[in-house]
């Protein structure tokens, strides 16, 4: 099994200028499945996921912005990373400083959390590249500190602004959102037609896109009120990307025929992408100005 990337041109037709006709395929012999995909500053492409090489281990691929594998990452721009059992990335970010880093679990020490930071050549700084150590401080928001909130909410969805000051939480079994202008110190309860389990905004989250199960919502005012937004032939919503003023919008459907969607009056009408093919699609991500996007699939789709 391979790892199957798809890049399409913003009308959704495949683009002629990537791979071949549009369309690469990654692996080494082994079972791959990507998971996350992000643009990279020098216009390529970082993948994130997983490999049954070495007995399961976290599998990041760099491609150049035409599709060809990185030479000046990893090995043949491919790196991998694992120790004792299995490990999977399931998120894979840029950092400013021209690196990376990769976010997923594994099932050592009967299961943790497992964080790679890794600089721009797929490199690691520690002496132990598979187990790289996670620096840096994070506070804990108790649910009693959020007005409204209930003990043992099913948290499933959070945004926050470019600067980290604005942020707005969802628990999908609750009608509401929670706001914060200040970091998350003090929150806001603002009603919500339903419990969200994604959500995505503008980089001053003004403006938002949010869906329950097969619905979606716009806000244009941090959250405080919500409409209905139509969109034909939706089952199961299950992730959703924002450009940065808010008026470019995708989302992917998770059922067994999804599409993946487009909207770019800011989500009033949507046209539903059917040269990316159906599939049981898990995440998305745009550009900043909207007009890229990039999305996997169950089965190794991207």
């Amino acid at each position: 099994i391979y790892i199957y990337i798809v890049k399409l041109n913003p009308d959704g037709s495949l683009d002629s200028g990537f791979g071949s006709g549009g369309i690469i395929t990654v692996g080494d012999g082994d079972s791959q499945q990507a998971q996350s995909v992000q643009n990279t500053v020098d216009g390529g492409y970082i993948v994130g996921g997983y490999t049954t090489a070495n007995g399961g281990d976290m599998y990041i691929v760099k491609l150049n912005a035409n599709g060809s594998l990185d030479s000046n990452f990893g090995t043949n721009g491919i790196a991998t990373f694992g120790d004792s059992g299995d490990q999977w990335c399931y998120s894979i970010e840029t950092t400013t400083d021209g690196g990376y880093i990769a976010a997923g679990e594994t099932d050592a020490n009967g299961g943790d959390a497992y964080i790679v930071k890794m600089d721009g050549s797929g490199v690691v700084s520690d002496s132990e590249p598979e187990t790289p150590p996670v620096t840096g401080s994070w506070s804990t928001v108790s649910e009693s500190n959020i007005s409204g909130a209930k003990s043992g909410s099913n948290w499933q969805a959070i945004i926050s602004s470019a600067d980290g000051t604005k942020l707005l939480a969802s628990a999908w079994d609750m009608p509401v959102v929670y706001a914060s202008n200040d970091s998350g110190s003090t929150w806001t309860t603002y009603s919500a037609p339903a419990g969200f389990y994604s959500m995505a905004a503008s980089s001053d989250n003004s403006k938002i896109v949010a869906a329950s199960t097969n619905a979606v919502y716009v806000s244009t005012d941090y959250g405080q009120t919500w409409t209905y937004k139509a969109v034909a032939g939706i089952s199961q919503v299950r992730d959703l990307a924002s450009s940065a003023d808010g008026t470019k919008l995708a989302l992917v459907d998770n059922s067994s025929s999804g599409y993946i969607y487009t909207s770019s009056d800011s989500g009033n009408t949507w046209v539903q992408r059917a040269s990316a093919g159906f599939k049981q699609w898990s995440d998305i991500d745009s550009s900043a100005d909207g007009t890229k996007l990039a999305a996997v699939a169950s089965g190794g789709y991207i």
